[in-house]
């Protein structure tokens, strides 16, 4: 992550030349399935794009979140087969002190609802 988010914002000496990882970093048109770089899952905008690739493999569980502007990235790892369950509260933690878009904290407030008020949503 830090090597490709080096390369994308133009420092020299890394492992990509620039072209190349900002060829990673833009998404392929044609797939109507999100958007996708060249093997890695592409979001947001600005200074809140992000790139993410995951990974399983039996017993493990993996995931990389990057912000390239922010020169900012995560890897989370879990052993077992049901590692995605603290994936991603860990990433929403991380980004609640790292500012990250997606990680703020929610608050849900009860409202009462009348018997009346079921009936016309539900129809």
């Amino acid at each position: 992550a830090a090597g490709i988010s080096a390369a994308f914002n133009g420092e020299p000496g890394g492992p990509l030349r620039t072209d190349t990882a900002r060829a990673m970093l833009t998404p392929v048109m044609g797939a109507n399935l999100g958007q996708w770089g060249l093997g890695v899952g592409l979001q947001g905008e600005g200074e809140d794009f992000r790139f993410w690739h995951n990974g399983v493999n039996e017993g493990f569980r993996a995931i990389l979140y990057a912000y390239p502007r922010r020169r900012q990235a995560v890897v989370i790892m879990a052993n077992g087969d049901n590692g995605n369950e603290v994936l991603g509260p860990t990433r929403i933690a991380i980004g609640r002190v790292l500012g990250w878009p997606g990680s703020e904290v929610r608050t849900i407030t009860p409202v009462a609802v009348t018997q009346q008020s079921r009936v016309e949503q539900v129809g």
